[in-house]
Parts: structure tokens; C-alpha cells; sequence
């Protein structure tokens, strides 16, 4: 199977990316961020968790989710391109549609993750 080209970003996007990646932290600790594999298994449990602790996102889109499995699938998603963020808890603030693309899919895929110390600290828009 022949992958397709990965889309390479202009520096002024990369810089975007990273400013609103950082301004989201808030007062994260740096031990609290790092660039992860997210497995099926791994999803399944942050979705679970979620739900076990009464966070549940906004309604699941199945075309987002079939978007991300895609380029899951296809090599064309961006580790650097999304923060999944979750509490200390460990339920997940954001991340819920590319948890449930590798669930759906069966495909793992990198991000950045992080843990906040407040979920209410964070910006969940990214």
C-alpha cells in the first residue's frame, strides 16, 4: 500500500499550532506533556473513564470520527496537529472524537497529551 505524501505545514502554522497548544496548558508542569501513542485499548479506557466520572463531550459526529479513522488510516494525520487533554482524574477534557476514530477503527495514532491540573483550566477548543 503506497502512503500519501504527509501535508507539510508553513512555519507560520507550525508556530500557530504550537501557541495555542501552549496556551492551553495553563500551569501544566512539563512532566505533565508528552507525545503519546493512543491504542484502541488505550482510548477505550479514557472514553470509559470519562463516562464513569459523568464527562461526556457534545453529541459524537460519526463524519468526524470516519474523517479521523481516514487519516488514521491512511498516514495522513499530524501527531502535532491536536493536545488531548485530561484531568487529574484521568477523564478525558477533550479527544473524544479521536478516541473514538481509534476505537472505531482499530487504528493507534500519536498525539500530544497532557494531563491539567484543573479541567476547567483548560481551553478545550484545540
Amino acid at each position: 500500500m503506497v502512503k500519501k505524501a504527509r501535508k507539510t505545514l508553513s512555519v507560520p502554522a507550525k508556530k500557530k499550532i504550537i501557541k495555542t497548544a501552549v496556551g492551553s496548558l495553563h500551569n501544566a508542569h512539563p512532566d505533565r506533556i508528552k507525545l503519546t501513542r493512543i491504542t484502541p485499548g488505550v482510548a477505550t479506557e479514557l472514553i470509559e473513564k470519562s463516562e464513569s466520572l459523568g464527562y461526556v463531550n457534545r453529541q459524537i459526529s460519526d463524519r468526524r470520527v470516519d474523517q479521523y479513522s481516514a487519516a488514521y488510516a491512511d498516514g495522513t494525520w499530524d501527531s502535532y496537529s491536536s493536545v488531548i487533554h485530561v484531568d487529574d482524574d484521568g477523564a478525558l477534557v477533550n479527544g473524544f472524537h479521536r478516541c473514538y476514530a481509534a476505537v472505531m477503527s482499530g487504528i493507534s495514532f500519536n498525539t500530544i497529551f497532557v494531563v491539567t491540573p484543573d479541567r476547567h483550566l483548560t481551553d478545550n477548543t484545540v
